[in-house]
């Protein structure tokens, strides 16, 4: 704009010079010439210079004003660009997290279900314990009967084996008191004790009298003076055995 100023101007003068010269040659009088161009060159170059700055004053404010609208559309478009890129890294975060915490999901099913399946394994082996331990108990309860009633079965032979024979044991070796056969008198004295695993007798009672004193008292002096009869078997596990013997007094 300034350039276009420049030439409008320049041309101006040159056609204002021509019409000065041409007035000169025209009338020769140089002083009121000089006067006349003088002024109106004045005049023309004064209302130059006015009109320049009003046009450059246009022209700044323009640029100012495309200025001002290019920084606010600059503005703008850096404020957008921010809340796109803000929006798109929220997006991005929250996609992030959304397959962070799928993930830790997934993490967290499967560790509940290996933890499942450890408990219900560690359950099951208890109760396969407990199912093996309760047969086994059973098996022994049985097996112990078994030989329990076996044992009992063996002890109850035994023991009739043993009080038989220690009964004619004891028959042979009683005496029958002299003043008794004078008197005919006749009797069973039954007596109790205890033989121990050696053999030996212990609390020593008179469980049933025959009536006739000379007897009883024949029968416990006997029992006394023998003091021992065989030891049990190693099969027998008892320490002592209660055993109650009728002793016959007869003529």
């Amino acid at each position: 704009m300034r350039f276009l100023i420049f030439i409008f101007s320049s041309i101006l003068v040159i056609i204002l010079h021509y019409f000065v010269i041409t007035y000169i040659n025209i009338k020769p009088e140089p002083k009121i010439v000089q006067k006349l161009s003088s002024k109106k060159l004045s005049v023309q170059m004064v209302q130059l210079k006015q009109a320049k700055p009003k046009v450059e004053k246009k022209v700044e404010e323009k640029k100012k004003k495309e200025k001002k609208i290019v920084k606010k559309d600059k503005a703008v478009k850096k404020k957008e660009l921010k809340k796109i890129t803000k929006k798109a890294k929220r997006k991005v975060v929250k996609t992030k997290k959304e397959e962070i915490s799928k993930k830790i999901e997934k993490k967290i099913k499967e560790i509940k279900k290996q933890v499942v399946e450890k408990k219900t394994q560690k359950i099951e082996k208890v109760q396969e314990k407990k199912l093996v331990n309760k047969k086994n108990k059973e098996l022994s309860k049985k097996v112990s009967k078994v030989q329990n009633t076996k044992s009992i079965e063996k002890f109850e032979k035994f023991k009739k084996n043993y009080q038989f024979e220690l009964w004619s044991y004891l028959d042979k070796n009683k005496r029958y008191p002299v003043a008794s056969k004078r008197l005919k008198e006749q009797g069973v004295v039954t007596i109790s004790f205890k033989i121990l695993k050696n053999g030996s007798f212990k609390d020593i009672i008179l469980e049933s009298s025959s009536g006739k004193r000379r007897l009883d008292k024949s029968t416990l002096k006997m029992i006394k003076n023998l003091k021992k009869f065989k030891p049990f078997t190693e099969d027998i596990n008892k320490s002592f055995i209660n055993i109650s013997v009728p002793i016959e007094y007869r003529l």
